[in-house]
């Protein structure tokens, strides 16, 4: 059962593909990015890919894929809202 909320679309997918954290323990993921378009979410990838996921960006990209797919990304900024702070960690309990 999904029991983890993560607070850092960077960080989190990171830890995903280090094998840190199981993505079936994944309720969602609530980040701080304002992304819509398919060219949007390319740009971001690719950057995040070279910065954050560099060691496995195949993996990364499929499993952002999988959340996007699932409605597991949640975009508050998208909505005027603020994301939770990462000042405590990228993770919390769903």
């Amino acid at each position: 059962m999904a029991r983890l909320v993560g607070l850092s679309l960077s960080f989190c997918v990171r830890d995903i593909i280090e094998g840190i954290r199981n993505l079936k323990d994944v309720k969602y993921i609530t980040t701080s990015t304002q992304v819509v378009t398919h060219e949007e979410w390319e740009a971001l990838l690719s950057r995040y890919c070279e910065i954050y996921w560099s060691f496995s960006p195949n993996y990364a990209r499929k499993v952002v894929a999988k959340l996007r797919d699932r409605h597991r990304i949640k975009q508050p900024r998208l909505k005027g809202e603020e994301p939770e702070s990462i000042l405590n960690g990228c993770w919390r309990d769903a």
